[in-house]
């Protein structure tokens, strides 16, 4: 949106009309994609547990792997805002509670819990 603003007003050579309706276009179908997206992505988000190995699928299709054993307990909270897990190494996987369900995370603390035990 801003660069049809910015196109709008700051053009020296002129408007063409079908430049114009083209450019409004796009942006206007990309707002819709990024609103479609919003609106998905509690259900593109997942984390899953295998073989003491945490996995957070992104809404981008990226994967972030974080293994059990090299989480720093010190460090990791879980507080109002979510779950933050930090490694020994320093990399760190923070999952919101507005994107998960409470009770997921809750499960997911538990079993680290078990595991550090």
């Amino acid at each position: 949106m801003i660069f049809q603003f910015v196109y709008l007003y700051m053009n020296p050579f002129g408007h063409d009309i079908s430049v114009i309706k083209g450019i409004s276009f796009l942006a206007i179908m990309g707002v819709i994609l990024m609103a479609f997206m919003s609106l998905f992505k509690p259900w593109m988000l997942s984390v899953n547990i295998v073989d003491n190995k945490i996995s957070q699928v992104t809404e981008f299709v990226g994967e972030i792997v974080i293994d059990i054993n090299l989480l720093d307990f010190d460090l990791s909270t879980y507080d109002h805002l979510g779950l933050k897990l930090v490694t020994t190494e320093g990399n760190t996987l923070i999952l919101h509670d507005h994107l998960f369900k409470k009770s997921d995370l809750l499960r997911l603390v538990e079993y680290i819990q078990l595991t550090r035990n």
